[in-house]
Order: structure tokens, then sequence, then C-alpha cells
């Protein structure tokens, strides 16, 4: 833990020491800062569950275990060119399993006059045999992040285990993480929860609150993925349905008046297969940022040409009625974050 001038600090010198260190992973790393525009994916390599936030000016990325890493770090200023971090989860704690570390979620707290930043991931319980999440505490936003348990935070054996932690801190500071049971993983019922978080981020209160289950056709027996989003006083639970495997996988949303419930789910995905007309494959496990210039931007995973990895791409959120609305693109020159305002 250090004080937050430590921390803008090590912003300021971040550009000159870390960023030249790193090497670029995105497409035309060059031309699309000179054209004002960019080509999805904007990360084209194996990606998945990319869950993004910002400190400073900075953008980090985050995502499942891939290319070596346990838990992927990209960092980027303008959400299109993309350059690699180091493994922002380096030591595994002993209840976990390596290979199977998946969906990492990074937020920010200050507590008590120190500020320090908590990652939530998954990653198989030796002792259950389960997905379970765990939680780490970093100095820095992209690490290395310590363990700060001997035991996973929450483990839903007779429910399958749990996965895809999400913390959401609302505008009076109060925190909650959402989560699904991986019940799909063995024919049972499939649910999105959430539980209240203390003030330090890392320490769960209360009981569980069920938010909602897979109970609509598209979902294909599967809901998971939640990351929550407030617009005009509304709350958007958005998630994702059926499997991550294949072309049907798709995002979709819920809405509530309250943070703890109940949410009313949109009838139908608002991103899918079927609007890119084919070109993007399976797109699903969104996270959602406000843009450099304003606007709200989704980065979001889906498979690339002949299924090899799933590629991190990004695409801007539109407001329609209190709809939120999304398409989402493969290839094509767009106009850049640094170029977007609000929509």
């Amino acid at each position: 833990m250090h004080h937050f001038k430590d921390n803008l600090q090590h912003l300021r010198e971040f550009k000159d020491n870390a960023m030249g260190q790193c090497v670029s992973i995105a497409h035309n790393v060059s031309q699309p800062a000179q054209s004002g525009g960019f080509r999805n994916p904007v990360i084209d390599k194996d990606f998945p569950d990319p869950f993004c936030c910002r400190f400073g000016r900075y953008f980090f990325a985050f995502a499942t275990n891939a290319n070596g890493s346990n838990v992927q770090c990209a960092v980027s200023d303008d959400l299109v060119q993309w350059r690699v971090m180091g493994d922002a989860l380096p030591q595994m704690p002993p209840w976990a399993n390596p290979g199977l570390t998946w969906a990492p979620n990074v937020s920010y707290v200050n507590f008590n006059g120190s500020y320090y930043h908590v990652l939530f991931f998954v990653a198989r319980d030796r002792d259950s045999d389960k997905q379970a999440v765990g939680v780490a505490t970093s100095q820095r936003p992209e690490g290395p992040y310590q363990p700060v348990s001997t035991k996973p935070l929450i483990n839903q054996v007779d429910e399958g285990g749990t996965i895809d932690p999400s913390c959401f801190v609302d505008e009076d500071g109060s925190r909650v993480l959402i989560y699904k049971n991986d019940g799909n993983s063995m024919g049972k019922e499939c649910w999105l929860y959430m539980r209240r978080l203390e003030a330090d981020g890392v320490t769960l209160v209360g009981d569980e609150i069920r938010l909602f289950k897979n109970d609509m056709d598209w979902e294909g027996g599967v809901v998971e993925a939640p990351f929550m989003w407030k617009h005009d006083g509304r709350y958007y639970l958005f998630y994702s349905g059926n499997g991550y495997g294949g072309d049907r996988y798709a995002v979709g949303f819920a809405t509530s008046t309250n943070l703890f419930g109940p949410y009313e789910k949109d009838p139908k995905p608002i991103m899918c297969t079927g609007h890119s007309h084919g070109r993007v494959i399976g797109p699903g496990a969104c996270s959602l940022i406000q843009g450099p210039s304003g606007g709200t931007w989704m980065l979001y995973h889906s498979w690339s040409a002949g299924n090899a990895y799933r590629a991190c791409s990004i695409a801007q959120l539109g407001w329609q009625g209190g709809r939120p609305h999304v398409t989402p693109t493969y290839g094509i020159n767009q106009t850049s974050p640094m170029m977007c305002a609000a929509t």
C-alpha cells in the first residue's frame, strides 16, 4: 500500500519507462494514430474475457490466462494501440492449480489513507476441483498482484463452483461483487449473484442475492460474464449467454432502478454474430469504459477466422430511449475513441 502521490509519480514515469519496454500487439500500431481511425480487433491474439479500467490517462486491459501468463495485461492511452505488460498475477495462491485462471477484474481502493488495486480472478481449487474466486492486491494497476488469502474467496461447490467475478463501485462509494455459479457445467441452474464488499475492497459482507438465471431461449442454458454500468440513474447489468465456443454466444442486459434488484431482462441480445453479418463470431464477455474523448466504449472478445483464438475488439455503445445499442465490427476503418464523444 502506498500514498496517492506515489501513484501519480508512477503514472508520470509510466510512458517513458514501462511503455517503451513493452512489445506492441496491436494491428497498425502507428497508422491509426496518424489517420484518426482503427481496425478491429485491437488486440489480435488470444485475449479472452477482457476487462478494462482506467487509471490516470492510461487504460489497462486484463484477460484470461494465455500466452504464458496467468493474468494477461495490456496498456493503452487511446483504447486502440495496446502494449503487452508482464503477467499481472505471476504467483498463484496455494489453493489454486495453474492453467485455468479466468476472467480477471480490477478495481481501485482508497481505504483508511491507503491506495491500492484489487484483482478478482478465477482459478481451479485444489481441494474441490471446482473453479473458485480468488483475490489479490497490488500497488500498481498492472501488478504484480499478490494473493491475500490461502483459501478461495468464494466457491459454491454444490452449485458447480464460482466464476466471472465483477466488482461495481456505486456513486456513493459502496461496493458489490457480482459473480455466477457454474451450474451449467454440471447440468444445474445457472444464476448471477451479488454480494456486498467492505470498504477495503476485499472483504465480503452480508448474504448472497440471487439476481437472475438462465431462462431465455437465446441464452442456451448459460448466463455469465456480468458487468454493471450506471446510466441516467439506472443500473444496467450486461452479461453473456450461450456457449462461449460457438457463434451463438452473445451479449444481453438487464435493468433495475435499485442496485440490488429486481432486474428485468431485455428479451433479445444487443450484440451477436448476426449483427455483424457473420464477420464477428461469438462476441461476448464485455466490459465498458468511458473513452478518452467521452462516450461509452465496449471491449469484448470474439473468435478469429478459423476459431483459432478469441481476440479483443472495441465498439462504441450508444443509447436510445434508455436502451443501449452497439454493433460489432471486424476490420473496417473506424473513428478512433480519441475523436469520438458521447452518443
